[in-house]
């Protein structure tokens, strides 16, 4: 299991792998080993992280945890509304999602 933090500008926390795009998110998303996502909004790319978040629930792909550490106010809500509503998220904190427990 690996740590995934997707920013097409930040570099990754120690610890994490970097994705700095939809593509790359999504192949790294689709080996069902992560353990945890941190989500920016804006990727410099025609998709964004409300794409990355439809993917995981279309897909039935769900992290222990989700953390948003976007500062975009809009594409923050955005996607919590979506993991909020369509996934097994709690909401643990301002910017975390955690999976619910069965």
């Amino acid at each position: 299991m690996f740590n995934l933090y997707v920013d097409d500008v930040k570099a990754a926390p120690s610890q994490w792998v970097l994705a700095k795009t939809f593509n790359e998110t999504i192949a790294y998303l689709s080996t069902g080993n992560v353990n945890q996502i941190s989500l920016d909004f804006d990727l410099g790319e025609t998709k964004d992280g409300n794409d990355i978040v439809r993917y995981m629930v279309d897909n039935g792909i769900y992290p222990f945890r989700v953390i948003l550490h976007t500062k975009n106010p809009i594409g923050f809500k955005s996607m919590k509304i979506i993991l909020l509503r369509y996934g097994p998220y709690n909401v643990v904190s301002i910017n975390i999602l955690e999976k619910s427990s069965p």
